[in-house]
């Protein structure tokens, strides 16, 4: 696949470590004023916020490709008959 310009997929690095940061950090998120109950462990929860916390930089991948512009090199559907040239 090719790009129209090519250049503004360097700015893919953006979202590679936005997706890294916040999968790597530690600790919990905003602490609201009733947090202190302890809940049970949910771990299809942990793994459903941390997908919805991926979910901008993945946005942000897909805007950095559409910005790019891919082309898609593909075989013409009819052949062109050149009927302007003379002999």
């Amino acid at each position: 696949m090719t790009f129209v310009h090519p250049e503004w997929l360097l700015l893919l690095v953006l979202p590679l470590t936005l997706g890294f940061w916040s999968v790597r950090r530690r600790g919990v998120g905003l602490r609201m004023p009733f947090d202190h109950e302890t809940h049970a462990s949910r771990r299809w929860l942990a793994m459903v916020l941390r997908g919805a916390e991926l979910l901008p930089a993945l946005l942000l991948a897909v805007a950095v490709v559409l910005i790019a512009r891919p082309q898609v090199l593909m075989v013409p559907d009819r052949d062109r008959v050149a009927t302007h040239i003379t002999v």
